[in-house]
């Protein structure tokens, strides 16, 4: 059962964000520092939700330092009451005109010259200058601080379950009516989907394929069982993020599926001209068994519409 804060928030449990913190201190002591800035900007920077619970919304800086309450720097100045109502566990407080210039003298407070300064997040280059110009070579810390989420607690599947479920809706309401299109869809048409809801920063993806008005070509039915027997994923809204091998997004990462994870299947077959295609797959998560099914969204080629 999702808990729930008294003003009917979300909220994980007080051991959940302790292991969270007690993660993110481990990973400062590995690397030698003493202060992290987390940080984010429109909704993008996911430790800072993940350590406070304040989704992001114009911008956010988190500053943790061992043995000192976190202080979570928001943007705009109405945003901070709701922030506090989130972020329980946080001194929140506005980010004045320049977040980074209020994260450096927060960090001065706190007595950060001398010692080494770690980050995670999206920092432009300005703001990156801004912290080494008062505190030397900043730690960059934010490939360590997303493999903290790789793993998914109890607490976090139970989210990401909401997200499945809110994503599935969508599929069975795609039988009943229209999609936005450049022109009316008409029979004999082919609709490509890929819908994806959130349950606070937890989203669920499932992905179908469906014939309008007629039953699949043998050419589309030979797409799709390609697509079923080929296989591909993402990594469930964290890196890495892989392509075919005709189309690689990056190099292949050296890692190791292990129990916990949550991952996108997401195979997308196309004929080489470009013109035909499916695509196919759903958010499974992965147990030491194989794979667990989040989505309820029937798997397959369907046909909707008379």
């Amino acid at each position: 059962m999702i808990r729930r804060t008294e003003h009917g928030y979300p909220r994980f449990s007080d051991e959940e964000l302790a292991r969270r913190r007690a993660a993110i201190h481990g990973v400062m002591d590995e690397r030698g520092t003493r202060h992290l800035v987390l940080y984010g900007a429109n909704r993008f920077g996911s430790a800072v939700p993940w350590l406070t619970g304040w989704p992001v919304t114009r911008e956010a800086a988190v500053i943790v330092t061992p043995g000192e309450p976190d202080v979570l720097l928001v943007q705009f100045h109405n945003h901070v009451p709701n922030a506090r109502r989130l972020a329980l566990d946080a001194d929140v407080r506005w980010g004045g005109p320049s977040t980074i210039a209020t994260v450096v003298e927060a960090l001065e407070r706190r007595g950060a010259r001398g010692s080494t300064v770690a980050f995670a997040g999206p920092l432009t280059a300005g703001q990156r200058d801004a912290l080494a110009a008062s505190f030397g070579d900043v730690e960059d810390v934010r490939g360590q601080i997303t493999a903290l989420r790789l793993i998914k607690s109890a607490e976090e599947l139970e989210w990401i379950r909401v997200g499945a479920e809110l994503s599935d809706r969508p599929v069975a309401a795609i039988v009943e009516g229209a999609y936005l299109s450049d022109r009316q869809i008409a029979a004999g048409d082919v609709l490509v989907t890929e819908l994806s809801a959130a349950f606070w920063d937890h989203p669920g993806q499932v992905l179908r394929t469906f014939t309008v008005a007629a039953d699949p070509t043998p050419l589309y039915r030979e797409l799709h069982d390609v697509a079923q027997a080929v296989r591909g994923f993402v990594g469930g809204y964290l890196p890495p993020v892989l392509g075919s091998r005709s189309r690689m997004l990056e190099a292949p990462p050296d890692i190791t599926f292990r129990a916990g994870m949550t991952v996108v299947i997401q195979p997308n077959v196309i004929t080489p001209d470009e013109r035909a295609g499916v695509q196919t797959g759903e958010l499974v998560h992965v147990t030491r068994d194989g794979v667990e099914r989040l989505h309820g969204a029937p798997p397959g080629l369907a046909r909707i519409g008379r």
